[in-house]
């Protein structure tokens, strides 16, 4: 063990000699800004309520680690390397090694918080290194610890400031030292012994840490059960457990986007990589107060890392390599879907954008006979539809009338509950598509359904174009006595060319019949619909500007 130690404290004194003499690091892009055509995406995999008390890295390409921070200008500054292949970055509090990670509590293996305080620090990693590297050689596990710009020596750890206090007598130390809550030690995985030590002394500059030590082009990392190219960023945001974040170029990260399957023609799988990396364009440094630019899951993209790549996903994504797809010169957000059912939809009329490139198309190319989801129906009551409501907060009393109201191009724009004691509760855009959905009864894939009654039913064509079907309980009419009543089956609506239309009365039971197609919010591109333009011989180019309205495909300059 001592060998190996000796071995890897040498290869780090090498390095920083490097560093300190002038050698140039590698560049990257600022934090959260676009840098070129190829800009480093900041993709978060763990944060929030997922951060982790330490987090493994083990490579499978490239050999070792430099360990460092990025500058205010995206310059990365290395301040360590080590050729280990399992290192493990872990949050200055006492963590314990389960067999598989660090944790707060177990029974293995301990990194405490508190050291041995040498009582040396130094302006530059050279001499800092030169000392530790002295120390380890007599047998000390002794570590350079970074704070702002001062570089210190410590030694061990332990898991009381008092115990560290206690041997610092014996091992030459001044006394007992820990670091700020925003500190995070590297570690050789599975062991006590800590590598390095970053303490910025805040959360707004992370560790930041670089596969192999440069002797392959693209490395590949193990973490967590998954595979990944790039850098990887560590940060405690609140003190406490610590961030993850990827770190890599948008090529690497469109590579391993994971939303359409790899079997699909290649013109697909051009289109949708054109739309994901100009999503991601578009969207860096959505998550900034997190940390990072995109998630990995569905409320941004889904992304796997390498461990989906495949040939036809990787070649799709380098035949774009570049280029963007842009309205007025900037990358769009080109959001999509897994299909649409007919038809897509204007923006402004599911969420609060008003976009001019996410208008409503026409959709003929999708074949919902084969696309999952493509088609559904399933049926509700009052009584069903009084549940839902009470099991999402809106305690209303009993549901007694259920309509929809459509947009110009047929899709939900509103959907209206009628209760008993003659109160109304609407919910429209997005919401008219999630309010129905349960965990364990019903599920709304899309915004295109039809909602139908058992009993009396009216559609008429109302103001700005929305079509409006019903059952009687539901539409409230003001008769010539001035009074409020409702839509009865003797009922007749005067329309505005003087036609009148009756009141089509059926058989039921009183449900609701919902019959949708389509699975997604139904705004920018289908994909089963990029699937059936690229089969009948459309390219990448002429998919995008089918589904976005005024779009150029080209670079950034």
């Amino acid at each position: 063990m001592r060998g190996k130690r000796i071995i890897s404290r040498t290869v780090s004194w090498a390095v920083c000699v490097a560093l300190c003499f002038g050698a140039a690091p590698p560049r990257y892009a600022a934090a959260n800004v676009p840098a070129g055509m190829d800009p480093l995406i900041r993709v978060g995999l763990f944060y929030g309520g997922t951060a982790v008390p330490g987090a493994n890295l083990q490579n499978q390409t490239g050999t070792g680690y430099r360990i460092g921070f990025f500058d205010s200008q995206g310059m990365f500054i290395q301040l360590f390397s080590t050729t280990h292949s399992r290192i493990s970055m872990v949050k200055n509090r006492n963590v314990y090694w389960d067999g598989a990670q660090y944790q707060d509590s177990a029974s293995g293996a301990m990194v405490g918080a508190y050291h041995i305080d040498t009582g040396a620090f130094y302006a530059d990693v050279y001499s800092a290194q030169l000392d530790a590297d002295t120390r380890a050689a007599a047998g000390q596990n002794a570590f350079v610890s970074y704070s702002d710009g001062v570089f210190r020596v410590y030694i061990d750890s332990y898991a009381t400031l008092a115990e560290a206090q206690n041997a610092a007598g014996q091992a030459g130390g001044t006394g007992g030292a820990t670091g700020s809550v925003y500190c995070v030690s590297v570690a050789e995985s599975g062991t006590s012994r800590i590598l390095f030590q970053f303490d910025a002394g805040h959360a707004n500059t992370p560790l930041v840490v670089q596969p192999s030590l440069g002797e392959v082009e693209r490395p590949v990392t193990h973490f967590r059960g998954g595979t990944y190219a790039g850098m990887f960023e560590y940060r405690r945001m609140d003190g406490n457990n610590i961030s993850v974040v990827n770190c890599l170029s948008m090529k690497d990260y469109i590579k391993g986007i994971n939303e359409m399957p790899a079997s699909w023609h290649i013109e697909a799988l051009k289109a949708q990589a054109l739309c994901a990396k100009s999503y991601a364009y578009a969207g860096i440094g959505r998550h900034a107060s997190s940390g990072f630019d995109m998630c990995a899951g569905q409320h941004c993209q889904v992304y796997r890392g390498t461990l989906t790549e495949r040939e036809s996903t990787n070649t799709a994504a380098d035949a774009v390599e570049g280029l963007y797809i842009l309205y007025e010169g900037k990358p769009i957000q080109a959001v999509y879907h897994s299909s649409n059912g007919g038809y897509t939809e204007d923006v402004k009329n599911i969420w609060s954008q008003d976009l001019p490139y996410l208008s409503a198309v026409h959709d003929p190319h999708e074949d919902l006979s084969a696309a999952m989801n493509g088609r559904w129906q399933y049926t509700l009551t009052n009584d069903t539809l009084t549940g839902i409501l009470n099991s999402k907060g809106y305690n209303l009393g009993n549901v007694v009338g259920f309509a929809a109201e459509y947009t110009a191009a047929g899709n939900v724009a509103l959907l209206r509950f009628t209760f008993a004691s003659g109160q109304t509760r609407e919910f429209t855009k997005e919401s008219a598509r999630t309010i129905l959905n349960t965990s364990d009864k019903t599920y709304t894939f899309s915004q295109r359904f039809t909602v139908t009654s058992g009993n009396l039913t009216l559609s008429v064509m109302g103001p700005g174009g929305l079509t409006t079907t019903a059952d009687a309980g539901n539409i409230p009419i003001l008769g010539p006595d001035g009074k409020l009543s409702y839509v009865t089956a003797s009922s007749y609506v005067i329309g505005a060319a003087g036609a009148t239309a009756g009141i089509q009365q059926t058989q039921g039971s009183g449900a609701y019949v919902i019959s949708g197609t389509g699975w997604g919010h139904n705004v920018g591109m289908s994909q089963n619909g990029a699937k059936g333009m690229a089969e009948k011989g459309f390219d990448c180019f002429e998919i995008i500007k089918y589904y976005f309205s005024g779009v150029e495909i080209g670079y950034i300059y």
